[in-house]
């Protein structure tokens, strides 16, 4: 179907409405309406065979899969919808390049290079038109506009992003017999309550994290944290800054306080050993009862829930900036349509109609997943019990907790975290300064920026 925007574009506008001095009474001329049309994806009943193509086999999650593509064709009884698994995920992208599978599930990581490559389709217009993008959390939002605001090639299912999980019942332990108690959420959410853990439970109320493989995505945080929304120039590319005052965001006046600030936090409050852990090491710590609290990935949740008693752990989200937020990076996982997909249109409408909120709690319901819909917590009350409690928490607490990404659309990110990462541990290590280290970041992004130019138009005014 089709939805008709009505655009109060006055014609002879410099002659009319007394402002200029005219009107259009005086030429005798009439104003004109112009309508553009917006498309929403619709499914015209033509006879259609898609497919929609996962990498690797999972019986529950190709049963939920099949239920609601069989309440789609109960709908659309000319569109047959078979699910099937390829593999792997190249065999899964090879099947997108040659448009034999029409969906298919695309990780964060791949969308760059897919996108590069023209194999995805820009939903950006039907996405745009879709009623039920108002009710799209703001994780999910990010994961959508990850290649720039005015582009959509792949709608979210699920998210692996950082949290903090911490030992309830160390905490209720101590405030059994301490004359000041210790709340666990309140006491989690920003480095001065962590300091203040720490001091009561000593040691064993410090933070274990995997080093090896977040530490970047850690420091990220930490700066925009203490940054704002408000200061990156985009949410998908938010080593840029906003305004024409400062072009990357390591020339803020705040931060080289706030690279003092990380150093103090990790130097002081984490297990020495986590900057050489894996996540794997920092969980079997954590279980281990090294530590209190612990900085991982959405799925560990499941494996604290199998090796450690009901109701001895919690989950809440990443540590709170100066701002009074945390800003992160998450990685998704979600649907893409094959730019090379023989029914574009009907795989659009078919991939809206399975992440529709109804559709996409029962997925995430069944399958563990996150929901991407704000109104699943009213659906499914549920959700905010199980092991993912505390990312739905998170989705309530929408002003604490935001979400950005490194500009991954420039090629210039494609060695940076190895680079970011290794200046991050010379700070730690004391090898270089606040100052060195921002003012190398400055230049390499502002390198990127002079290279590759503005690629999601940040300064697209100024330069007008």
């Amino acid at each position: 179907m089709k939805r008709k925007m009505l655009c109060a574009l006055l014609a002879g506008l410099l002659l009319c409405g007394g402002l200029l001095g005219g009107c259009a009474g005086d030429t005798g001329e009439e104003s004109s309406l112009t309508y553009v049309e917006e498309e929403r994806a619709e499914n015209d009943g033509s006879p259609a065979q898609l497919v929609l193509g996962t990498a690797e086999a999972d019986t529950q999650r190709a049963a939920v899969l099949e239920e609601i593509a069989e309440k789609y064709t109960a709908d659309f009884p000319n569109t047959q919808v078979e699910v099937r698994s390829y593999g792997s995920e190249e065999a899964l992208q090879a099947a997108l390049a040659s448009g034999e599978a029409d969906i298919g599930e695309m990780e964060e990581a791949d969308v760059p290079q897919a996108v590069e490559e023209g194999l995805l389709l820009d939903l950006y217009d039907w996405v745009d038109t879709w009623e039920e993008r108002y009710s799209l959390s703001q994780e999910a939002w990010q994961a959508i506009r990850t290649m720039g605001k005015d582009h959509a090639y792949v709608i979210p299912y699920d998210f692996d992003q950082l949290v903090t999980y911490y030992r309830a019942d160390w905490f209720e332990e101590y405030n059994a017999t301490a004359e000041s108690a210790i709340t666990p959420r309140e006491w989690c959410r920003n480095w001065n309550q962590i300091a203040r853990t720490v001091e009561r439970l000593g040691e064993k109320g410090k933070v274990a994290f995997g080093g090896k493989e977040r530490l970047g995505q850690l420091f990220d945080a930490a700066l925009w944290g203490d940054l704002s929304l408000g200061r990156l120039g985009a949410q998908g590319a938010a080593y840029f800054a906003a305004g024409d005052e400062h072009l990357t965001i390591f020339t803020w006046e705040m931060l080289p306080e706030a690279v003092e600030n990380f150093k103090e936090h990790y130097l002081s409050y984490t297990l020495p050993q986590s900057l050489e852990w894996t996540e794997d090491q920092a969980v079997e710590a954590f279980l281990n009862g090294e530590a209190a609290i612990l900085f991982a990935g959405s799925g560990v949740g499941e494996e604290l829930a199998a090796s450690l008693p009901e109701g001895s752990w919690g989950t809440i989200g990443p540590v709170q900036g100066a701002t009074g937020a945390s800003i992160i990076s998450d990685q998704y996982v979600g649907w893409a349509v094959s730019a090379h997909s023989e029914e574009p249109e009907i795989a659009a409408h078919f991939l809206l109609y399975l992440s529709s909120a109804d559709n996409n709690t029962h997925f995430a319901k069944v399958t563990g997943a996150l929901p991407i819909h704000v109104s699943a917590l009213e659906m499914e009350s549920s959700l905010l019990e199980g092991d993912r409690g505390g990312e739905m928490y998170m989705m309530e607490k929408n002003d604490w907790y935001q979400y950005a990404d490194p500009p991954v659309m420039y090629q210039a990110y494609d060695t940076w975290p190895a680079q970011r990462d290794q200046l991050v541990r010379e700070l730690l290590a004391g090898s270089v300064t606040g100052e060195e280290l921002l003012a190398e970041m400055d230049a390499y992004w502002a390198q990127a920026f002079e290279t590759e130019g503005d690629l999601l138009g940040i300064h697209e005014e100024e330069d007008e």
